[in-house]
C-alpha cells in the first residue's frame, strides 16, 4: 500500500495514547500523520489533504469544538470523517457532538477491538473497505543498511536486507542466492531487526518465499514492541507530509 493512501490526521498530546492510536491506525490500513496543537490540526484540515481525522476532544476545549462545528457547517468539509476521542462520555458533550453531525465517538477506556470497529466503519465510508491491504508498508532504502538477522534452526545466523516494513511484518532480500530452504509457516526464533536506532528482538513466521528474499510476519509480538515499530513506520509516513 502506498503510504500516501488513506492518510488520517491525528491530534493527541498524551504520548502513551498517541502510541496506541498510531498502532491501531496502522493495523487498520491508515497512514497516520500526527500534529500536536489545535492550530496545526485546523490548518491541516484546511489544506484539503485529509479526508479523515482522529482527535481528542473535551467539553473544556471550546476553541477546538468551535472549529469542528465550522467544518461540519461548511459544505466543502462535510466529507471528512472524524473519529472523536473523549476522556469521559459526558452526556451533554455527546449530545452536542451528535447534534453537530459527529457520529464516530469513542472513549479512551474502550478496547482496541471497539476502536478498530469504528475505524473499519470509517474506512468503508471512505470507499477503502476490508479488501485493502491490512497494514501500511513503508519502503526502506539501501543506503539505510536496515537488516534482519535471522536465526536458523542449526544455530547459523543469516543477514538479510530489509526492503519494506509494517507493523505486521517485513520483506527482506538476500544480497546473493542462498542455499537454505525456508518453508511457509516456519517460525524462526530469536531474530533481530535493526533499523536506524531500533534494535528489536522478535520471532518471525515465513509467509512467502521470494526470489532471493522472504516475506516475514512477526510472531507473538507484544504491544510494547509493536508500538516501537509503529513509531518507526509513522515517522516515515510523517516525512511525506512535511
Amino acid at each position: 500500500m502506498d503510504v500516501n493512501c488513506y492518510p488520517i490526521l491525528v491530534l493527541e498530546t498524551i504520548p502513551d495514547a498517541r502510541a496506541r492510536w498510531v498502532r491501531l491506525l496502522l493495523a487498520s490500513g491508515f497512514s497516520p500523520v500526527v500534529v500536536e496543537t489545535n492550530e496545526a490540526l485546523v490548518q491541516n484540515v484546511l489544506s484539503g489533504k485529509f479526508s479523515s481525522v482522529l482527535t481528542r476532544i473535551s467539553g473544556q476545549d471550546a476553541g477546538l469544538l468551535g472549529a469542528l462545528k465550522v467544518f461540519r457547517d461548511r459544505l466543502e468539509f462535510r466529507h471528512i470523517q472524524f473519529l472523536l476521542v473523549l476522556d469521559i462520555a459526558e452526556e451533554s458533550l455527546v449530545l452536542a457532538l451528535i447534534k453537530s453531525g459527529f457520529y464516530h465517538l469513542v472513549t479512551r477506556a474502550q478496547s482496541d477491538e471497539i476502536i478498530i470497529e469504528k475505524l473499519n466503519v470509517i474506512a468503508k465510508t471512505l470507499g477503502v473497505g476490508p479488501d485493502r491491504r491490512q497494514h501500511v508498508r513503508v519502503p526502506i532504502m539501501d543506503y539505510e543498511n536496515a537488516k534482519m538477522i535471522l536465526s536458523l534452526p542449526n544455530s547459523r545466523k543469516l543477514t538479510a536486507m530489509i526492503r519494506n516494513i509494517s507493523i505486521g511484518g517485513v520483506q527482506v532480500a538476500f544480497r546473493e542466492r542462498i542455499f537454505v530452504r525456508f518453508n511457509q509457516g516456519e517460525v524462526l526464533t530469536d531474530c533481530l531487526l535493526v533499523v536506524k536506532n531500533l534494535d528489536l528482538a522478535t520471532d518471525v513466521t515465513v509467509v512467502t518465499t521470494l526470489d532471493k528474499g522472504l516475506q516475514l510476519q512477526y510472531y507473538q509480538l507484544d504491544e510494547g514492541r509493536q508500538n516501537l515499530i509503529a513509531k518507526l513506520v509513522q515517522e516515515r509516513i510523517q516525512m511525506t507530509f512535511t
